[in-house]
């Protein structure tokens, strides 16, 4: 929970530390494949004359999943660097552990693209002609900057960080 708190608190526009938050990704998910590959500890805990004295149920995968990810998903995905790596990073995750722990890596990974992205409108006159959604990936953004001509204006609106999308359209248009 810390390594995600600090993530979240480097993804803020007052801080604006997008490498912090890459480093604590990496070590989270380093975490999540040490757990993933150590197996279930024991939940019954016994004395030496075989008492049950301690029962203990630990957090499913999916859910230590969540916590190492599910804020900075939210604070982090309107950044192309930061979708872009923590879809890299859950990628790697996901081939380094179990395969009954996969469906957790998945799903997150499906809730960073469907977090990731953007509506845009095409105007011509004035008038919408076309309407689309780009992925807030870095190479998705570069994909959609290059149908796009030199005179053309380009508002940018989005709920995470506008400026890095803005930095990436700019060499494609006035």
């Amino acid at each position: 929970q810390q390594l995600s708190d600090i993530a979240v608190k480097a993804l803020s526009p007052g801080i604006n530390d997008p490498t912090t938050a890459m480093i604590c990704i990496d070590h989270l998910s380093e975490v999540l494949v040490t757990l993933a590959n150590r197996g279930k500890p024991d939940e019954v805990r016994s004395s030496d004359d075989g008492s049950v004295r301690l029962v203990l149920q630990g957090p499913p995968f999916e859910r230590l999943v969540g916590v190492a990810f599910d804020q900075i998903r939210h604070y982090g995905t309107g950044a192309p660097t930061i979708a872009e790596h923590l879809l890299t990073t859950l990628g790697r995750v996901a081939t380094l552990i179990p395969v009954d722990h996969r469906d957790a890596i998945v799903r997150q990974a499906r809730l960073v693209l469907a977090s990731a992205e953007t509506q845009v409108a095409i105007l011509e006159d004035g008038e919408i002609k076309r309407q689309l959604r780009v992925d807030l990936i870095r190479h998705r953004v570069l994909e959609f900057a290059e149908t796009l001509r030199h005179d053309d204006e380009v508002v940018v609106e989005a709920t995470g960080n506008s400026a890095a999308v803005e930095r990436l359209l700019r060499p494609y248009v006035k």
